[in-house]
């Protein structure tokens, strides 16, 4: 399973993959990990969407900046599917 994620942790388009783990705090994963029973073993793909001061969940859903319409726009997509495509390719091994 694949799951992608924001990641208030990392900067805008920045793109971090582990495989498993806990919810570290994401709600979202946390709802995925309720539905599936516990703990799987999964590829996360954390996407980076940064942080300011204002509350979080405020945060996530703002309509994006320019500089992030640019990013993905401009290949930011191109490279989140390149890393599934590898992810992929690696588990089919």
């Amino acid at each position: 399973m694949i799951i992608l994620v924001d990641s208030l942790e990392h900067r805008v388009g920045t793109l971090s993959v582990k495989f498993g783990g806990s919810a570290n705090g994401h709600n979202g994963v946390k709802s995925i990990l309720a539905a599936m029973g516990g703990e799987l073993g999964f590829h996360r793909f954390r996407i980076g969407v940064g942080r300011d001061g204002t509350d979080a969940a405020e945060y996530v859903m703002r309509p994006l900046s320019s500089y992030e319409r640019t990013f993905w726009n401009e290949g930011g997509l191109d490279t989140v599917l390149r890393e599934i495509g590898k992810v992929t390719l690696k588990t089919k091994s």
